[in-house]
C-alpha cells in the first residue's frame, strides 16, 4: 500500500481451509476524467486516463495476486504530461479459513515531461501482509520497505466491517517514514435495491485538509442506474471548492459496465468563469478478493477515480 492511488470488492466468504482452485477475482478497468477551465475566450484542459488490471488466483492454500496500473495526466495548451506506472504482486498462505499471511513485491515509476525536459523517479520494494477475515469483519496490516532502505518503510493497518448484509464500512491508517503525518481513509456503502448510497473521506494528519464525498444512485431497471455525486474539502486549511456530477451507469452483461457523468466545479476559490467536468469509466469485474488490503485500496480508487471527486484530485 505504498501509494494510496493504486490499487470495490465485496466481503469474501471464507468457509473452507482453502478455496477451490481457480480465479477468485478478476478486474480490468479504464477511467477517464476531462476537466475544462474557461476564462473568457481562453481555456485550459486537464485530462486524466487510468488503466488498471487485477487478478487473484487460489492454488490449494496459496493465494496469488497481481495488480498493474498506468495513469497519464496531461494539460493543454501548455503540454505537461505525467505518467505513472504501479505494480504489486503477492503470494499468501491461508493458515486457517480466516487467517492469511504473505509477502510480495511492489513498486512505482513516475515520469514528468514538459516538452523540453523529462524527469523520472522510481521506487521498488518488498511487502509483508497479514489479515484476519470473516464474512462480517476483517482487519490486518501491511508493511512495505522500499529500495532496501530501512528508513523508507510504509506501514498500514486496515479494517472492514459489515454490520448488516446491505452495509459495509472500511478504511485504513497509513504511516510513511518519508513523509510527515498519517494518511487516513474511510468509506461506507449501503445497498438496498433499487437504492445505493456511498460516502468516503481521505486526508493526512499533518494538514488540516480532508477530501470527502458521497453519492446516491437509483436503479430504474436491472441494467441502468442514474447517479449523482458530490465532493468537497473540509478543514481550516481547506480550499473552498466543491464538485457535483450527475450521470448514469449501464451494465451490458454481468460484471461488465460503463459509467458516464457530467458536472462542474465551483466555490469561492474558483477564480475563473467556468469549470466543466466529464468522467467516463468502463469496468469488467467478477469475483471477490481474499486479500483485504487490496480490496480496500480498490474501494479508494473507485471513490476518487471517477465522479465528482476525480475533478478535485485532478487539478485543485
Amino acid at each position: 500500500m505504498k501509494s494510496i492511488l493504486t490499487s470495490t470488492a465485496t466481503v469474501a466468504l471464507l468457509t473452507a481451509p482453502a478455496m477451490a482452485d481457480g480465479v477468485n477475482y478478476n478486474r480490468f478497468s479504464y477511467d477517464a476524467t476531462r476537466l475544462q477551465l474557461e476564462e473568457g475566450s481562453d481555456s485550459v484542459d486537464f485530462d486524466s486516463d487510468l488503466l488498471q488490471g487485477s487478478l487473484e488466483y487460489t492454488v490449494g492454500q496459496i493465494v496469488l495476486s497481481g495488480d498493474l496500473a498506468r495513469g497519464v495526466v496531461s494539460t493543454d495548451p501548455e503540454t505537461i504530461e505525467t505518467t505513472t506506472f504501479e505494480y504489486a504482486f503477492g503470494a499468501g498462505f491461508l493458515v486457517t479459513p480466516e487467517i492469511l499471511v504473505g509477502v510480495g513485491a511492489t513498486g512505482i515509476d513516475i515520469e514528468l515531461d514538459d516538452g523540453s525536459t523529462t524527469l523520472d523517479a522510481d521506487a521498488n520494494g518488498a511487502e509483508f501482509f497479514g489479515q484476519y477475515r470473516t464474512s462480517q469483519f476483517g482487519a490486518g496490516i501491511n508493511v512495505s520497505q522500499f529500495d532496501l532502505d530501512e528508513d523508507n518503510v510504509t506501514t498500514a493497518v486496515f479494517g472492514e466491517v459489515s454490520p448488516v448484509p446491505e452495509a459495509t464500512l472500511a478504511g485504513f491508517l497509513q504511516d510513511d517514514s518519508e513523509f510527515d503525518g498519517t494518511t487516513y481513509y474511510g468509506t461506507g456503502s449501503f445497498d438496498v435495491a433499487p437504492f445505493q448510497a456511498n460516502g468516503f473521506f481521505l486526508g493526512n494528519s499533518d494538514t488540516d485538509v480532508t477530501l470527502f464525498g458521497f453519492g446516491y444512485s437509483y436503479g430504474f431497471t436491472p441494467a441502468f442506474r442514474a447517479q449523482v455525486d458530490y465532493a468537497s474539502y473540509a478543514g481550516d486549511d481547506a480550499p473552498d471548492l466543491y464538485s457535483v456530477t450527475i450521470g448514469g451507469a449501464y451494465e451490458f452483461t454481468e460484471g461488465f459496465s460503463a459509467d458516464l457523468n457530467v458536472g462542474y466545479v465551483d466555490g469561492s476559490d474558483v477564480e475563473i468563469d467556468e469549470v466543466t467536468v466529464f468522467t467516463f469509466a468502463l469496468t469488467y469485474e467478477f469475483g471477490d478478493r481474499q486479500r483485504l488490503d487490496n480490496s480496500i485500496e480498490q474501494r479508494l480508487e473507485d471513490d476518487i477515480a471517477t465522479g465528482a471527486a476525480s475533478a478535485l484530485t485532478l487539478s485543485f
